[in-house]
């Protein structure tokens, strides 16, 4: 691996401790836009871009991609080169049979649920399911691709704790009466997914840490030393605290310890107001990601950012450019990664994405 890429590395192992005394900061650019866009025009006349399972799944084609594409973006500051290895939102549901749709190469992959009635159910994970076997697959040729590249890979983000998968194979309403009408059920095919989580991961690390060390979330662009992972929870958003604490919390416990740095992805107002005070109290859960609206107004929840770093947290966030002096003013550069993002405009060329992260580094 280059000089700069460990580079990143050491200041990301510097996040992780709270040791940065200037926040890590990443900006999307082009390195290389008019060699990108024609590349992009090339691969318009192969029909099998167009395919979404060649896009979505095929990793001789999906990786290849994505590493084409890299070479014309610039890298500056901690911004990172990353493959991403996911192939929808909730693929650990495919592993235990929900219908996988892909649909367009442009739209996210849906999964179908599958449960219509608990007793012709049962919460049972086939090492032979093929989903599953294309995840793997998958891993491991990014995980080739990163080391190859000198770049970075990472485990798909979409392995979700018990209840999130529950909600893709049962869907959000009916899963909704069920924590109320049959609760113990819930919570023992809770306990079967969970173990299930535990044994995906552990194969997964195994896979990628062959050829990797780390693991990075594109996303979020962010990398940790070991086994590092960002957890979320989408159907917290439809529970009340009470049942949060029942149904959810101790998973996210659990899974913080069998981890080594974590980060839990808020997306939201309501998620955090509910719920955010129970994850400050977990001492494995290293930080916190939040998208507070839609919009990225960050500044408007500055007294809640400063809660998250006052518990001792590290804070990803996603920002807007006019955001950048008022929350560098206002937070503490300790833990603090500001992913800036043009959002409306095009990206930025590499001179521009520099003064951007000047300002964000003064």
């Amino acid at each position: 691996m280059n000089e700069d890429l460990l580079i990143k590395k050491e200041n990301f192992k510097q996040f992780w401790n709270l040791e940065n005394v200037k926040p890590l900061v990443s900006v999307k650019a082009y390195k290389n836009k008019a060699g990108y866009y024609e590349y992009l025009n090339k691969i318009k006349a192969d029909k099998r871009y167009s395919e979404p399972f060649n896009i979505k799944v095929n990793p001789e084609i999906n990786i290849n991609h994505q590493v084409e594409c890299l070479k014309y973006m610039h890298f500056a500051a901690e911004t990172l080169p990353i493959l991403t290895t996911a192939i929808g939102p909730g693929i650990c549901s495919a592993f235990l049979g929900a219908i996988v749709d892909l649909r367009s190469c442009d739209e996210p992959t849906w999964f179908h649920e599958v449960i219509d009635d608990w007793d012709n159910f049962n919460v049972e994970f086939n090492e032979w399911n093929i989903w599953w076997n294309i995840q793997k697959y998958i891993v491991e040729c990014a995980a080739k691709a990163a080391s190859e590249n000198h770049i970075f890979t990472e485990l798909p983000v979409d392995i979700f704790n018990g209840i999130d998968t529950l909600m893709l194979l049962r869907g959000s309403e009916k899963l909704s009466l069920d924590l109320l009408m049959i609760p113990e059920t819930i919570k023992s095919a809770n306990q079967k997914i969970i173990k299930n989580w535990k044994y995906w991961t552990d194969e997964l690390f195994y896979i990628q840490n062959k050829f990797f060390d780390g693991n990075s979330v594109a996303w979020l662009n962010m990398w940790g030393p070991e086994r590092t992972f960002c957890l979320q929870s989408d159907f917290m958003t439809m529970i009340s605290p009470e049942m949060y604490e029942e149904f959810i919390l101790d998973d996210i416990k659990f899974m913080c310890n069998e981890l080594d740095y974590t980060m839990f992805h808020f997306d939201g107002p309501d998620q955090v107001i509910r719920h955010l005070d129970f994850l400050l109290d977990i001492p494995n859960l290293h930080g916190i990601q939040w998208n507070p609206e839609t919009n990225c107004e960050n500044v408007r929840h500055l007294p809640t950012l400063q809660k998250i770093q006052n518990a001792g947290k590290t804070l990803i966030l996603n920002i807007a450019t006019h955001e950048i002096d008022e929350l560098v003013k206002n937070l503490s550069p300790k833990g603090l990664l500001l992913n800036i993002d043009p959002f409306d405009e095009p990206y930025p060329s590499a001179g521009a994405a520099e003064e951007l992260i000047k300002r964000a580094k003064k």
